[in-house]
């Protein structure tokens, strides 16, 4: 796993995206070290591709920060693009985090973990912070307390002339 340093001692606007597999307990531990190894991997690269960072790593979940090293206007639509493209039981929240030198702290942290565990086997669970951000490009249905996405909406082209044409005529 590669970490990006980032800012230290500060508050931070962050997207957590904390996500896991459910295994068998019963598989021959160098077959289960194998699928977590290999889960581990692809959540690094696709958080990374996605512009996030991976900061910690357990063995059976993970936890990409949006906005922790680099700030990017979409990180709350990135982190949601990851999750997707992960396709695993996942848990988003986004809010202030206190980064310190050796960890971070907050409330999103707590949230998008208990998202995670509280999701149905595949689910991608949102806060309704989260929801209120991307409701306009996200498909969610409501979950208890949180929304559950579905997908994406299609992007729409933004046509280049709003404007009316003035003194032509058609």
């Amino acid at each position: 796993m590669r970490r990006t340093p980032a800012a230290r001692n500060e508050r931070r606007q962050v997207t957590v995206l904390h996500s896991g597999i459910t295994l068998d307990s019963e598989l021959d531990p160098e077959a289960l070290h194998r699928e977590l190894a290999r889960f581990s991997d692809r959540f690094a690269a696709i958080v990374e591709r996605h512009g996030g960072t991976v900061e910690r790593s357990s063995a059976e979940s993970a936890v990409g920060f949006f906005g922790l090293a680099t700030t990017h206007e979409d990180d709350v639509l990135r982190a949601l693009r990851a999750a997707l493209e992960l396709g695993v039981t996942a848990g988003i929240d986004s809010g202030e985090l206190f980064v310190g030198e050796e960890f971070a702290s907050g409330r999103p942290l707590s949230r998008a973990r208990r998202l995670h565990e509280t999701a149905a086997d595949g689910a991608i669970l949102l806060s309704s912070d989260v929801h209120r951000l991307v409701e306009q490009v996200a498909v969610a249905e409501p979950a208890g307390d949180a929304w559950q996405l579905v997908d994406l909406r299609p992007e729409q082209p933004v046509p280049l002339h709003t404007g009316p044409f003035v003194g032509r005529s058609f």
